[in-house]
């Protein structure tokens, strides 16, 4: 032990190195404090192996020693402190990896990102808001993967702030998170994002929200197609509320039947009607018999047909 401690001071960078893997094998407490002397090596191979066989040890104690790395001058060495910490990897590493997540290096950072997704605590939420504010694009996506993965009421207070980001791929990224969380937690988030003005944004929502599916999301969707000036939004709408068979979007379909000027916007509420079934349609679709083009009648006789067939 006592030649491997003296081995550090050698000249030769190969004899230095050789000793951190010697002293990393045999372990113990002198074992460790050579180590953490190889940490001031000028050499950063010496370093970056002291740094790993040390995170390998997984000691709470060890967090502040591999923390001060974080400050090193090559990004290799800082690397190598983040991937030591997320071997620790409980909460107590948050607080230096929040410090390297401020690191000049890219890898460093999305590293830090990678080891702060291991610990799967609530506490990371905070630290990772700050990463939604990144210039770089692929960092905010992961982090937003990442704050979605944790059931917990700040991962949606995040992931609203994120949702109001000018970048369509990022507001497309939370609404997908969004989609695949599915349950109503996520519609109040999801009912702002559909007011975006980008198209793409609206139709991704409400694609989301038919993937939900329940009363709330119905409801979403339903006004929606009442308040949507866009063909294609309305028509998304019913295409949604007729694969939900939702009933309780039929009073919806009505108003919107009544007050629609496109007849293929027209005939697609009229098959959504017949395709539900609820006898609640039949008064409105009887007015259309009335009033609509006679291209829609035989629209309007199947739907009343399949309704009254339901005998609902």
């Amino acid at each position: 032990m006592d030649k491997l401690l003296s081995d550090l001071q050698n000249k030769s960078s190969k004899v230095r190195y050789q000793a951190v893997v010697s002293l990393a094998e045999k372990g113990g407490e002198k074992s460790v404090e050579g180590l953490k002397t190889a940490l001031k090596d000028k050499e950063v191979a010496v370093r970056g192996y002291a740094l790993e066989s040390l995170g390998e040890l997984k000691s709470e104690a060890l967090i502040p020693t591999i923390g001060f790395m974080l400050d090193d001058k090559d990004s290799k060495i800082r690397m190598a402190a983040v991937m030591a910490l997320g071997k620790i990897g409980n909460e107590k590493v948050i607080s230096p990896l929040s410090k390297a997540l401020k690191d000049k290096d890219l890898n460093v950072k999305n590293q830090t990102i990678n080891e702060l997704a291991k610990i799967e605590s609530p506490e990371i939420i905070q630290v990772l808001k700050g990463v939604l504010k990144e210039s770089d694009k692929k960092l905010r996506i992961r982090a937003i993967g990442i704050i979605g993965n944790i059931n917990h009421p700040d991962a949606l207070v995040a992931l609203a702030e994120a949702a109001k980001d000018k970048d369509l791929t990022i507001k497309l990224s939370v609404i997908d998170k969004m989609a695949v969380i599915g349950n109503e937690s996520v519609v109040p988030v999801l009912s702002e994002a559909i007011k975006d003005s980008n198209p793409v944004v609206r139709l991704s929502v409400i694609s989301a929200l038919a993937s939900i599916g329940g009363d709330t999301a119905v409801e979403k969707i339903s006004e929606t197609l009442i308040d949507s000036s866009d063909v294609k939004t309305r028509m998304l709408c019913i295409t949604v509320l007729q694969s939900l068979k939702a009933r309780k979007a039929v009073p919806y379909l009505c108003e919107r039947l009544e007050d629609e000027n496109k007849d293929e916007v027209k005939t697609a509420i009229i098959e959504a009607l017949g395709v539900i079934g609820d006898r609640a349609a039949l008064g409105t679709l009887s007015k259309q018999l009335k009033s609509a083009h006679k291209e829609l009648y035989p629209a309007i006789m199947k739907s009343i047909g399949e309704i009254v067939a339901t005998k609902k």
